[in-house]
């Protein structure tokens, strides 16, 4: 499964549609079937570990996309200890699996939105106890350079029909802090090959396979990542 949540210019989700054969809904995805000579391959551009600052800790209580604690700590008392202010937007987090129970070998970016009242971490995608949690540093040249090297790669590989690309929308709200928020955009159309055609567009939320450690694909729901599918 590869595609994205609905998302407009606004930072409330609340109102978000999806459009489908002319109904409009908020409690379901639409899909696109492709069929025939169909080998997807799938690129992701994710912040650079690089980016890691000093705070991190390991996820000792979770489920689901809810962290209760970190390093035995409740989760909002460790951030706030921490220096994370509570009135940031959201956090950038990297989730790095640990030991042989993760399912995944890959590190994911995952928001940090909010906490309940009691202090509970609510983020935008699940995260494996034992996982070891980073805040990440999260600025526009790393915005533009990730996906510029997914471009690279891209522009290397043969038998391509074509390629859909999804960026976050936090992504690009960076950028606008820095007057640049159509500069993923304009990456891709000046930089993806010639002959490769292409749509892009933001996301609320990205959904994209990555491979666990006996090589099979895993859906993923992804933050502040951008990935294409190539067709």
């Amino acid at each position: 499964m590869f595609g994205t949540f609905a998302t407009d210019d606004t930072a409330s989700f609340e109102e978000n549609k999806s459009i489908f054969n002319g109904e409009c809904t908020d409690s379901s995805l639409p899909f696109i079937l492709f069929y025939g000579n169909i080998k997807p391959r799938f690129l992701i551009a994710t912040l650079p570990e690089d980016t890691v600052l000093s705070v991190r800790g390991k996820a000792t209580k979770t489920k689901d996309n809810k962290v209760y604690e970190v390093n035995d700590i409740n989760t909002h008392r460790f951030f706030a200890n921490a220096g994370i202010p509570d009135k940031m937007a959201t956090v950038p987090l990297m989730i790095s699996p640990q030991g042989d129970d993760s399912d995944y070998d890959v590190s994911v970016i995952r928001e940090l939105f909010s906490y309940t009242e009691d202090g509970t971490g609510i983020l935008g995608g699940d995260v494996d106890e034992g996982s070891t949690i980073s805040v990440l540093s999260f600025q526009p040249e790393n915005i533009k350079s990730t996906l510029m090297s997914k471009i690279d790669r891209l522009n290397t590989l043969q038998d391509v029909n074509g390629a859909l690309v999804f960026s976050c929308v936090s992504r690009r709200k960076a950028l606008m802090a820095v007057i640049e928020d159509l500069a993923e955009l304009q990456l891709a159309q000046k930089s993806i090959r010639a002959d490769i055609p292409f749509m892009m567009g933001y996301s609320g939320g990205e959904l994209c396979p990555v491979s666990s450690k006996t090589g099979v694909l895993n859906n993923r729901f992804h933050n502040y990542s951008a990935v294409i599918l190539l067709i």
